[in-house]
C-alpha cells in the first residue's frame, strides 16, 4: 500500500465522518452538502479517468 492509497483511503474516511455526522446533525448537513457534492464530482471523475484508460487500452 503506498502513499496515495493512504491519503485516499483517509479522505474516504474523512468523507464518511462527515456524512455520518451530516446525518445525526441537520444543521451541519447544509453546511456540508458542499463538501458532498465535490466528493461526489471527484468519484465521477476518477470513474470516468478510469473507463477512459480501459478503453484506450482496448482500442490499441
Amino acid at each position: 500500500m503506498n502513499t496515495k492509497t493512504l491519503q485516499t483511503n483517509l479522505l474516504k474516511i474523512k468523507h464518511f465522518i462527515k456524512l455520518h455526522s451530516a446525518l445525526v446533525n441537520p444543521a451541519k448537513f447544509v453546511k456540508n452538502f458542499r463538501l458532498f457534492f465535490i466528493f461526489i464530482n471527484e468519484k465521477i471523475y476518477l470513474i470516468s479517468y478510469k473507463v477512459s484508460i480501459v478503453l484506450a487500452e482496448l482500442s490499441n
